[in-house]
């Protein structure tokens, strides 16, 4: 297995960090909520990611086809690997609103930190 490790600083680690995450959160974005899940000042609201969570390599077939293979996922710089769907600290129904909501619960948590 090869990994790879970015090191990342945020300039106030002391900080809260609220992510608000849904369906719409794909690929290198849920790549960027992954590095972020492994601060222990970072809480996520909302609905679950659409599950993009692997690197893919395209492997050219001996007539010229070619072929796209999931050869890594994504992980937190805790470790913790993501083999789909990322969900959120805090869930958020899907009902009509769930976007005011979301951002509701996620001021409300920073209201408190």
């Amino acid at each position: 297995m090869v990994t790879s490790q970015l090191n990342y600083r945020v300039k106030d680690p002391s900080l809260p960090i609220a992510v608000l995450t849904g369906p719409g959160t794909a690929s290198a974005a849920e790549g960027l909520l992954a590095l972020l899940l492994g601060d222990p000042h970072v809480r996520t609201f909302g609905q679950a990611t659409a599950g993009l969570t692997t690197g893919n390599e395209l492997i050219v077939l001996s007539d010229d086809a070619g072929l796209n293979l999931a050869t890594a996922y994504l992980a937190s710089s805790d470790g913790q690997v993501f083999t789909g769907a990322i969900t959120p600290d805090e869930a958020i129904a899907t009902d009509n609103g769930a976007e005011d909501a979301t951002l509701s619960a996620a001021l409300r948590w920073l209201a408190t930190q």
